[in-house]
């Protein structure tokens, strides 16, 4: 077996001839193991059926397909990107969020404020002018003749620097005034601005101040920097909004399954998702890696996700690597991970990482190609047959089951950048609905200092799917692990698989995907998808 193995890890332990796939069970049918820490569980079952052990079908063949909505080809960028695309960038996606929220918002209400919008500029003219005579033959004219359609309901958005005295809907993305760079400046109370919109403003992408203090005990909110937002608010001098009150996206509804069940007998989809780092800081030795992959020989999942850096660029000891290049130690590794599930009948999905060694220090990242080596030797080129790479970030559809994975730490960022007042529920979970309702897997800007965000390809390969949310996304991050349900989508933070600063072992996550018959789909309320899941410390 041609694998990267430190010192500490005889060689002799995975030989083929080690390698039993047939794991024994004890009397309760769980099988005998080292690896029995489960950190956190999670079901939605309402049955209270508990987590099977292992894939009742491991050798079933699941079509995994890469979803991706580009419209256009781009090619990945490394130079420094002119500001005049990446404000257009911002701001066609800011609006593009900000009609989702406004549509989502009563007719009714929108009514009011329409006409709240144009009754100063309408009583201005005189009562009895003939344009005023003209503008209103016109109007019954189109009224009694044509199908007129109603004005679009972000019509009664207001722009930022109009002098409004009664509050009025508005909108634009939170910033932190002035903006710096690097981006460590964070967003608080004092420094909050918004960044107007060309299309609800008339072309100004100026910013205003947004005074979020007057009314605190009243308002909830919770806002991060580069946040799309929509809100009431009044602004007597034109140089500060006074907010009263903001509106809330909604998360998408998840996919539906209901007609897309391959066989009679499909089993639960098994996912096993493990995040990066694999070695820990004082060493380059993979133990971390080789327990991940042990304990994923116990539970022998249908599918393996992997994120993160093979070999990471910002590891402390990189420079000081000397024993191969970079490719080659990258190689190894790989090799490592392809041939382990080539043995177990396990479909693997490497998800492209910015931080990787050899890869494109860009993100969104493009996926790496099959490596040119593996068609070389026969045997390897047979471990590579069920391996796929994918974009970092990417939505996966893995038999009707759709999953999302991206490898930034955003829940870090945005939770060390996070204001809020008067908010309810668990914090985490509303991070993750941030995410969820933006539109995109990484909604903060500016970005973090050392990610290479290109906003080209952001626009393009970073977007979530745009008409239903994923049954189940993935968001690993240095905070802790966790299983949540986000209004019926599942986000999980595996953890790292190696914690680079602590001695103690890291941690992965498992999920069983299942679904009911067509016959029992309309008496679930949440869909037809269940998930069950658990993180396991290694």
């Amino acid at each position: 077996m041609s694998s990267y193995l430190g010192k500490s890890v005889p060689k002799s332990a995975l030989k083929p001839s080690n390698f039993n796939v047939n794991n024994t069970s004890n009397q309760n049918g769980r099988p005998k193991s080292a690896f029995t820490n489960i950190l956190c569980t999670f079901s939605n079952r309402s049955d209270g059926k508990p987590l099977e052990s292992s894939a009742s079908n491991p050798h079933f063949t699941w079509r995994i397909q890469p979803l991706q909505e580009a419209t256009v080809t781009t090619s990945a960028k490394f130079m420094y990107q002119r500001s005049l695309a990446k404000a257009e960038i911002l701001d066609s996606w800011t609006w593009k969020q900000v009609k989702r929220i406004v549509e989502s918002l009563p007719s009714s209400f929108l009514e009011s404020n329409t006409e709240g919008c144009f009754s100063s500029s309408s009583s201005q003219k005189p009562r009895f002018s003939l344009s005023s005579v003209l503008e209103i033959s016109q109007k019954s004219h189109q009224q009694d003749n044509s199908n007129e359609s109603k004005p679009h309901p972000t019509s009664a958005l207001r722009p930022i620097h109009s002098r409004i005295q009664t509050p009025n809907l508005v909108a634009g993305r939170v910033a932190v005034c002035p903006e710096v760079i690097p981006a460590e400046q964070r967003l608080d109370t004092t420094n909050a601005c918004i960044i107007g919109t060309r299309r609800a403003g008339g072309g100004d992408l100026g910013k205003v101040m947004l005074d979020i203090t007057t009314n605190a005990s009243t308002i909830e909110y919770s806002l991060y920097s580069g946040q799309p937002v929509v809100f009431k608010a009044s602004n007597v001098n034109g140089r500060s909004l006074t907010a009263f009150e903001f509106y809330k996206p909604q998360i998408l509804p998840v996919f539906n399954v209901k007609g897309e069940y391959m066989t009679f007998n499909e089993p639960n989809l098994h996912v096993a998702v493990a995040c990066g780092p694999f070695t820990t800081n004082t060493s380059h030795e993979v133990a971390p890696l080789l327990s991940l992959l042990k304990s994923v020989k116990e539970h022998k999942p249908h599918v393996l996700i992997l994120l993160g850096a093979l070999v990471d660029s910002s590891h402390p000891l990189i420079g000081e690597y000397c024993d191969s290049t970079f490719d080659e130690l990258f190689q190894t590794r790989l090799n490592t991970v392809a041939e382990w599930c080539h043995l177990l009948k396990i479909r693997l999905i490497v998800v492209s990482s910015w931080r990787e060694v050899c890869g494109n220090p860009v993100y969104p990242t493009p996926p790496i190609s099959k490596p040119s080596w593996a068609l070389k030797n026969p045997d390897v080129t047979a471990w590579y047959e069920n391996v796929t790479f994918v974009w970092d970030p990417c939505t996966i559809k893995i038999g009707p089951y759709y999953i999302g994975v991206s490898s930034p730490d955003v829940l870090f960022q945005m939770s060390s950048g996070e204001i809020s007042s008067n908010c309810t529920g668990d914090r985490l979970s509303r991070l993750c609905r941030h995410i969820l309702t933006s539109g995109t897997y990484y909604p903060v800007h500016p970005a973090a200092e050392e990610l290479p965000l290109d906003y080209p390809l952001w626009w393009e390969y970073a977007r979530l799917p745009s008409n239903n949310s994923p049954h189940c996304v993935v968001f690993p991050s240095r905070l802790r692990y966790f299983i949540k349900d986000v209004d019926g989508v599942v986000c999980v933070n595996p953890g790292l698989t190696a914690r680079p600063s602590s001695a103690s072992g890291g941690s992965y996550a498992r999920l069983v995907f299942s679904s009911k018959s067509p016959e029992e789909v309309d008496e679930l309320s949440r869909g037809a998808v269940t998930i069950q899941g658990e993180v396991i410390q290694l």
